[in-house]
């Protein structure tokens, strides 16, 4: 035989896949197929050997296995040594098996929507193969085309070794499903008045910032003043920290005007677009280093 049993076992789990090859070449060797593949796929799955490859390949060869006897033949090829006896004549089998195997092509008229998908037998057939044409055992074979939203198309045939058939289906693109994404509600007036109304109040945020960070900084500027000029004369580092109060008083006083505009502009946008009506008071009022804002609303 072109696949000889393997060596003597050295430990139990190679004594046991021994133990399922010999039992698989007996009935191989009695024409029960059936056992003979189910003891070689046993043997296969404790451990991997060339021999039970080949002899697998060649079992399911006498089933009318092609597809998977010739993936066997070539994983056995692959698995030999480089030099082995076996290797010519196992790539004799395999090629031999390779041409027997019929080919099944899939041709859609259209191309379907998402989600469209070709099964054979019950498998997903792979989107690549379809036009190249999908390796089938000789028999009878069910595609069916499942496309999203519309009834499933079946055809079955018969199919002999060598043959290739194609399997037609017809997509109508026009009545394809389409998937709309949801229009956006409109946005009400009111609604839009509020976004503005936040909007604005993250500026009079931001302006509160940076009038409390500078009107921090005046405040320890002047307490060094004071500590720098007594009796109204100052010394030379008293007179720089005086000079150098413009730009902080500038800057501060820009924070404070944008954090009363963006405050009594955004705090009546957000009350009237929620509520629909109110009155809204914003003022001022003196704090150390700058100032505050108090606000009243009625609604």
């Amino acid at each position: 035989m072109l696949a000889s049993p393997p060596a003597a076992a050295e430990d139990p789990a190679t004594a046991q896949a021994q133990s399922l090859f010999a039992e698989g070449r007996t009935a191989l060797e009695k024409g029960d197929y059936a056992t003979a593949c189910a003891k070689f796929h046993q043997s296969l799955a404790v451990v991997k050997r060339a021999s039970t490859l080949l002899n697998l390949g060649q079992c399911e060869q006498e089933l009318g296995k092609l597809v998977s006897s010739a993936e066997h033949w070539r994983a056995g090829i692959a698995a030999l040594p480089a030099g082995d006896e076996r290797i010519a004549p196992s790539k004799e089998r395999a090629a031999a098996v390779e041409a027997r195997i019929p080919h099944l092509t899939v041709k859609l008229s259209a191309p379907g929507p998402a989600g469209t998908r070709v099964e054979v037998d019950g498998a997903a057939a792979p989107a690549d193969a379809l036009g190249a044409g999908i390796p089938v055992d000789p028999g009878r074979h069910t595609v069916v085309l499942l496309v999203p939203g519309a009834a499933d198309q079946r055809s079955t045939l018969d199919i002999g070794e060598k043959e290739s058939r194609t399997v037609s289906f017809s997509i109508d693109a026009a009545a394809a499903p389409k998937i709309d994404a949801p229009a956006p509600a409109p946005a009400s007036k009111g609604s839009g008045m509020r976004t503005a109304g936040f909007a604005l109040l993250g500026v009079g945020a931001a302006g509160v910032i940076v009038a409390a960070a500078t009107g921090a900084v005046l405040v320890g500027k002047h307490s060094s003043i004071d500590t720098d000029c007594p009796n109204q004369v100052c010394n030379p580092a008293g007179r720089s920290l005086i000079n150098g109060l413009g730009p902080l008083n500038a800057v501060n006083a820009v924070g404070w005007g944008l954090a009363i505009a963006g405050v009594a502009a955004g705090i009546p946008l957000v009350v009237i677009g929620g509520k629909g009506q109110a009155q809204a008071t914003v003022g001022t009022a003196p704090l150390p280093g700058g100032g505050g804002l108090w606000m009243t609303a009625r609604f």
